[in-house]
Formats: C-alpha cells, structure tokens, sequence
C-alpha cells in the first residue's frame, strides 16, 4: 500500500511540477535554432507551438496503445504471495531494459541494485531534463542527439536482449504457466465463494488445496513420495522416490496395486521401503489373491476411505470385501484392525485413507495405531508424545490439512464440470 501510495500521490505531483518547471524554462529560453539556422536567429518559441505538437504526438501514442489494450485486452496475473518470489513476474515491455539492467552481476546487492535502480535512471531523466538548455551552447544539439540516441540504442539492446533470454528459458515458461493456471484457479475460487472477501483474493489462495498442496507436498513430502512421477508440483524428482507414489491414493486402483504382490514390491508402492520384503509381503505370496478377491477387498477399503467426487463402490461387493478380510482364511484381522475389531499388529484399517485416516497418520504415523515401532522413517509432522515428551511436528495441522485435501482431490469446485 505504500508503494502504491507512492505511485498515485508523490510520483503524480513531482511528474506534474518538473513538467511545469521545464514548460517555464523553455518558455524563457526558448529552444536551440534547427540545424542549418544562424545561430543569430531567434529561437523558436517551446510555447505554444512546440508544446502543442507534442500533446499531439502524445495524444497520438496513447490513441494506439488503447487500441491495443482493447484488441488484445489486459491479463492479470495470481495475487503475489509475501515471501514467495515469483519467477513468472516481469515488467511491461517499458521498462524491461531496466529489469535486465539489474540481473547483471555488476548490479547485484544493495549498493549495486541503487545505481542500477536509482543513480542510472535519475542520471538519464536529469539529462533528458536539462536538454533544453544543454541545446543552447555551441554543439549542444550535437551533444542531445548522441545521449539520446545513446539511451535509445541502450534501451533496445537490454530490452531486446531481455525477451530472448525469456524465450529460451524453459523454467521462465513453466513459471508463466503456473502463475496462468493460478490466476485462473482464483477466478474459479472467486466463481465458487460467490465474491471476493474482504481480506482479499490471496485469502482464497491460501486455503485452497489445489494451490497449496502441490506446492506443499513438493516441499515436504518429495524427498520420499512422488506423486504420478513427479514432485507434485510437476518438476522432475531430485532422486528416486523411496515410499509409495500417492497419486490416486484411496482409490479403488490405487488400494487394487497395493494388494498385488509384484505391484507391492516394486518401487510403486514400498519396493523402497523396509517393508517390501516384510510381513504383508508374505501375507500377499500366501495367500495369492485373485482378481475378484483384490477387487471386492479394493472396494471394501475405498469405501473406507470415502474419496469426495467419486462413484461410491457397489455396496455388495463392499460387504464382500469385509467378509474377505475377517475370514478366517485370509485372517486380514489377525493383524489389523478393521471396523474397530481386529489385530493391532499392523496399521487400523478403520477409516483407512479417510481424510481423518490420513490427517492423524501424517501427524504421527509411529503412532500405536499405525506402524508403531516398525515406521520406516517417515517422520512426525504434528507434535507428538514419545516417552512422556513432545517431539516437535515440521508442520501446522492447517498444512497436513491442505495436503491431505489435495491428495484426496477434495478442493472448492472439484466437482464441478466446465
């Protein structure tokens, strides 16, 4: 708000009295003669005549840039969000000189970002300003039109060098897109609340897990999960993922994977992890489930895990499942806990992959109730109690929550077809 303070109240006023000041000035001292002009003949007045042909000129320059605005309309990018630089954001084509100007090494930190950003423009607006009168001594104009056409040349080459560096810089475009993508995200958000709150379109942003999940997974969670091969934001993984891809967990197929033997072991799923050769290893080459017995188990837990936007598994086939897993031949329950009754030796599959599920397993998945003693690295990301003391989470819940949301595919619109 200052900034723009800035821009509509100071900067306005100073433009308007140094344009005053230089119509004064050239007014008493009129302007340099043309070339081929005695030096002896009267200078030509600034006013009237020459200010007025440049109001013309002006009037002519904006003429064409509305035209354009109007042709090509004018697209506003995402909110900006404190704290998070976006590679996507340039100036308009005006000032682009200047933002390349400053990427140069010469001009990086503090003192250097001032003469690029304030000593450089000041010195060229203070030669554009003194023109008039650096025309009226002997080989003034010859001195004007070397600065200006210096400038000029300067302000095509950076700007010019600027786009092309753009062009060719893959992550610029990917940035471009994601800020695209999250403006239109904004829109829809916008749709969805009926408006804008009172705090601002950023609000709605920051609580929407298709904008913040992706962005929160990458960081948190991409060092071990990927999500459909990537880091969930799209880039690829800094090193192989070393716990299951998450893309589509809850789901029927997901859960279908899970309980394939060769699924389970490969890097899918937990081929990475301790427990690829454990005890549900060895349940699953066991017992050899068939096709209808993963499909009906599948639809069991899926319905546990209740995905919002999703068909609902066949109730039938849901009931199957329950009875696969208590029956004594397959004995599901001789381990795990499923609809409260059960075994408590491996993970409750009570709620499993429900949001609850997801929230509290996140939170703290050496809990009792999931992997205990036998969790294979993942760590706590809300406080947790360990031997009469709190072990501190990397998170807040609002975060875990957004996360979880985002996996589940359960965001404002999500349902919605466009």
């Amino acid at each position: 708000s200052r900034f723009l303070a800035l821009h509509a109240g100071l900067l306005p006023a100073l433009l308007v009295g140094l344009f005053v000041l230089r119509a004064a000035l050239a007014r008493r001292h009129g302007m340099a003669p043309a070339r081929g002009v005695p030096e002896e003949a009267a200078p030509v007045p600034y006013w009237p005549r020459q200010m007025f042909r440049d109001l013309i000129v002006c009037a002519a320059f904006l003429a064409v840039v509305l035209i354009f605005v109007a042709w090509k309309g004018v697209s506003l990018g995402s909110p900006a969000e404190v704290g998070l630089p976006s590679e996507a954001a340039r100036p308009d084509w005006y000032f682009m000189w200047l933002f390349t100007l400053l990427k140069f090494d010469l001009f990086a930190g503090e003192f250097g970002t001032l003469i690029g950003a304030v000593l450089i423009p000041g010195a060229i607006a203070a030669v554009f300003f003194a023109m008039p009168l650096i025309g009226r001594i002997p080989g003034g104009h010859a001195l004007n039109a070397i600065a200006l056409y210096g400038v000029l040349a300067v302000f095509v080459a950076l700007t010019g060098y600027g786009f092309i560096k753009d062009a060719k810089d893959a992550d610029y475009h990917a940035a471009v897109e994601a800020d695209q993508a999250k403006a239109e995200r904004v829109r829809e958000l916008i749709e969805v609340n009926g408006g804008i709150p009172p705090s601002g379109a950023l609000t709605l942003l920051g609580a929407d897990p298709l904008t913040q999940g992706p962005r929160l997974f990458a960081n948190h969670c991409a060092s071990c999960h990927a999500y459909d091969g990537h880091d969930g934001a799209g880039r690829p993984l800094a090193d192989p993922s070393s716990a299951p891809d998450l893309h589509g967990v809850g789901s029927v197929a997901w859960i279908a994977g899970l309980l394939d033997l060769e699924q389970y072991q490969s890097a899918h799923y937990f081929g990475n992890t301790a427990f690829k050769d454990g005890e549900m290893a060895e349940a699953l080459e066991e017992y050899e489930l068939g096709e209808t017995d993963i499909a009906a188990i599948a639809a069991a837990l899926a319905a546990e895990a209740a995905l919002p936007h999703r068909p609902s598994p066949d109730a039938a086939l849901v009931e199957n499942g329950f009875l696969f897993m208590g029956d004594d031949e397959l004995a599901c329950t001789d381990c795990h806990k499923v609809r409260g009754e059960g075994g408590k030796k491996g993970p409750d599959l009570t709620g499993y992959l429900s949001r609850d599920w997801l929230i509290d397993f996140i939170a703290d998945p050496a809990h009792e109730r999931f992997y205990g003693d036998d969790n294979d690295r993942m760590p706590n990301y809300l406080d947790a109690e360990r031997d009469g003391e709190t072990v501190p989470g990397k998170l807040d819940r609002r975060r875990v929550e957004l996360i979880v949301d985002w996996l589940r595919g359960d965001w404002p619109g999500a349902g919605v077809k466009r």
